[in-house]
């Protein structure tokens, strides 16, 4: 049987979990897989938590099982150019590989600071945090430093980067615009709680603020914030969110969401791209049918290790031959986060939701728990604060968009709560 070959775009969670299931297939196969990074995939979630501790290193970090007979690694190397008419990507080394199927896994790239920055001194003392190379260069700046740092965006990683910077005795200035911070993930009761969380643990945190601009004075990094105060520091981090790294497929003919976060691929629920036959995608770069069948972007590891699965998986099938299952039932997403020491375990979304109702326990306690409704009285999501045990019951309800006297006819205790 002629060998069939498969293009991955990106070494990440999405492209590395694609290459292990098309490295098990029965099918002939030779897979090339090209990723920027100079290094083998690793688990990213780190890179702000125990790697910036030093509770584990680069080694302890890397992902095993990449070492497969039949996959082909081309790192260092990105991709400029997809020719979907012959079936083609072109790299920035000029050399260009056709195939029979191409993933693209390209991942995404954080926001840039939206204030100025003036002088190549300050532009040099700005930081992302996304990959190891940035970990590695912040613990280095860090060494250097009286380390004052300044973190503009209290989402996940400003907030657990807040939460490693401070247990090593950094002083940290977190702001954020948004009047609480991670509202749209958390709700407001479990968001207010994270505010009062950061000053607890002693940060300066700043919210319906954001930075205008950064430039050097002296030895430090002076700091204007848009309500007119300053602040010397020796780093800044920005922890904005990401971008999908999409630009270069501009002019490809891949239809790109557009709206208020534009850019993702476009992809069915088996991440087939749209239009395009023998294109896929999956991971930060990809947005797929959400619950109510609006394309959705989710920026979790956990989602974009299931979405490579799911887009190898429709690959090998539609190379075999063989019709594709249905997708796979939609699951809420989930994912944890730890603000100062205390696990979050977030389910499904708050965003929508026009009510909350405590689940367990009381806010403030050691452990509590809220869910999210609709206007429509079905559940949305969930988030636990020190326990998961009450949300993890609520997934099933969550998943089906059940009703309050849905969840209460099923005899759920978990939905014995007062209303907030």
């Amino acid at each position: 049987m002629d060998s069939k070959q498969i293009v991955i775009i990106g070494g990440g969670a999405a492209g590395s979990a694609a290459a292990q299931v098309l490295h098990q297939s029965e099918l002939n196969l030779e897979v090339v897989v090209v990723g920027a990074e100079n290094r083998l995939p690793y688990n990213r979630t780190t890179v702000n938590k125990g790697l910036l501790s030093g509770a584990v290193s680069a080694e302890d970090i890397a992902m095993p099982g990449m070492d497969m007979p039949g996959v082909h690694w081309r790192i260092g190397r990105t991709a400029v150019r997809l020719d979907t008419a012959d079936r083609s990507v072109q790299l920035d080394d000029g050399t260009s590989i056709a195939a029979d199927a191409i993933l693209l896994a390209p991942g995404a790239t954080p926001r840039n600071l939206p204030g100025s920055i003036i002088g190549d001194a300050s532009s040099n003392r700005v930081l992302s945090l996304r990959n190891l190379a940035d970990t590695q260069r912040l613990r280095a700046m860090l060494e250097d430093t009286s380390r004052r740092v300044l973190i503009a965006g209290a989402g996940l990683i400003g907030t657990e980067t807040a939460g490693i910077l401070l247990a090593a005795g950094a002083d940290v200035t977190l702001t954020d615009p948004s009047p609480l911070p991670m509202q749209n993930h958390l709700g407001q009761t479990v968001a207010r709680w994270v505010a009062e969380a950061h000053a607890a643990a002693g940060a300066d945190f700043r919210t319906r603020t954001a930075v205008s601009a950064v430039q050097t004075i002296g030895n430090n990094l002076q700091v204007t914030l848009d309500s007119g105060s300053q602040r010397e520091v020796d780093l800044v981090l920005t922890a904005f969110g990401v971008t999908p790294a999409t630009q270069w497929l501009a002019d490809a003919g891949v239809r790109l969401q557009d709206g208020p976060r534009p850019g993702a691929i476009i992809v069915d629920g088996h991440h087939r791209v749209d239009g395009v036959p023998g294109v896929y995608a999956a991971g930060d770069a990809a947005a797929a049918p959400g619950p109510n069948g609006i394309p959705v972007r989710v920026e979790h590891w956990g989602a974009a290790l299931s979405q490579g699965r799911t887009a190898a998986t429709t690959i090998l099938n539609d190379l075999g031959d063989r019709p594709s299952a249905p997708p796979p039932a939609e699951s809420p997403s989930s994912y944890s986060t730890y603000v100062h020491g205390t696990k979050l375990t977030i389910v499904g979304t708050a965003s929508g939701s026009t009510r909350e109702q405590l689940v367990l326990g009381e806010v403030g306690a050691p452990r509590f728990a809220v869910s999210f409704f609709d206007a429509e009285d079905r559940i949305t999501g969930a988030v636990g604060v020190g326990g998961a045990r009450a949300v993890n019951r609520l997934r099933p309800f969550i998943a089906s968009g059940a009703t309050s006297s849905q969840i209460d006819a099923a005899g759920d205790t978990a939905m014995a709560g007062t209303a907030l």
